[in-house]
């Protein structure tokens, strides 16, 4: 009979210090796993914290909170799927980033990321230990080998896997949106493709999250290099993916490849799950805008209040370029689209810096 593994991808969007929240999406991406009849569901990396979660992981109370959550999330899938998920950990060795491989009621397996990026938004190494490379692990009848984010961006530590009998590649990630970073995810994993022959499933998180904006974008790889499914970018997504033990090893059955926007549009997605997610993960129920008209008007009927809701939007036009005539002319779309309150600013730059001046901008009960 030939051997099959259903592994159900999870690619969700987690709010930094939200432990219960996190785990609640968790715990519902398990069980519809568990409907589809899958072996295993895969989060993204640091999923039960949020990433990144930068100098709260240095609190041991936090981090006691975070892993005791992992530990009730075990006990909560004993009957279905395994499931991974990325959280922090601590011994008497140290702090570390983790995955954790949940079975049968308990943590099967702890992996420990061993490259810890540190450049451009990330300062890993001031947060965490590095950890020596951690070995395969069994569910099922699969051998896996989880290379964390960074660890799968160079040849070492999937390598190191393949050569300790890992027979597929599950990767979390927890990769920040950039112009061109799809191209640039893409090639590294192919690579890591070639070099160990293995099949590479990679999971990214998705959302904004202070000042980063995660775009999802997941996929999974056969050997070769061969594109065998694809997720949507910037949106929450679950998907199952089909593995059978081939002569050749372990393939993944052909899936849905997602549309995947062109450089233009991602730009302007990122913009919008960003601003979107800022304003929800807050908690900010409103927000004051000053805007020059000449500037941002290809923009302004469709960013926020679209996916805010009007009701988020205070918007106060400061227009100083434009012909007296047409000065606080404002468009039917603009005024349709934003905002149930929408005043011109005809003030001078040096006035505009008092909260006194803009609360007049503001409806009643509302202060700054």
């Amino acid at each position: 009979m030939t051997q099959k593994f259903r592994l159900t991808m999870a690619q969700l969007n987690a709010t930094v210090g939200d432990l219960a929240g996190n785990a609640a999406q968790a715990l519902e991406a398990w069980t519809a796993a568990k409907v589809a009849g899958a072996d295993m569901v895969m989060l993204p990396e640091m999923f039960v914290t949020g990433y990144q979660v930068q100098d709260l992981v240095l609190k041991p109370a936090f981090t006691r909170d975070a892993m005791a959550q992992i530990q009730t999330l075990a006990q909560s899938c004993a009957e279905g799927p395994a499931m991974g998920i990325g959280g922090p950990f601590r011994d008497e060795s140290g702090l570390y980033n983790a995955y954790y491989v949940l079975a049968g009621g308990q943590i099967q397996t702890v992996i420990k990321k061993h490259i810890l990026p540190n450049d451009d938004v990330f300062d890993e190494k001031r947060l965490y230990q590095s950890a020596d490379i951690s070995g395969p692990y069994l569910v099922g009848d699969l051998r896996i080998g989880t290379p964390i984010c960074e660890d799968a961006w160079h040849s070492d530590v999937p390598e190191a896997l393949a050569e300790s009998g890992a027979e597929v590649l599950f990767v979390p990630n927890g990769s920040p949106y950039a112009r061109g970073k799809m191209d640039v995810r893409m090639a590294h994993m192919v690579a890591r493709v070639v070099e160990t022959g293995l099949p590479l499933v990679y999971v990214n998180m998705v959302g904004g999250q202070d000042d980063q904006v995660f775009d999802g974008g997941s996929f999974v790889l056969n050997p070769g290099g061969a594109l065998a499914l694809s997720l949507p970018m910037f949106e929450n997504c679950l998907a199952h993916v089909d593995f059978e033990l081939t002569d050749q090893g372990w393939q993944a059955a052909a899936g849905t490849l997602a549309h995947w926007p062109d450089a233009f549009e991602q730009d302007y997605r990122a913009m919008v799950l960003s601003l979107r997610d800022y304003m929800r993960k807050t908690g900010f129920s409103s927000a004051l805008l000053g805007l020059r008209v000449e500037l941002t008007r290809p923009l302004l009927p469709r960013l926020p209040p679209m996916r805010w809701g009007r009701k988020m939007c205070i918007a106060s036009c400061c227009p100083r370029s434009l012909p007296a005539k047409r000065r606080f002319r404002m468009p039917p779309l603009w005024r349709k689209r934003w905002a149930r309150l929408c005043k011109p600013c005809p003030l001078p730059a040096h006035k505009r810096r008092s909260p006194t001046v803009w609360r007049r901008f503001l409806p009643a009960g509302l202060r700054i």
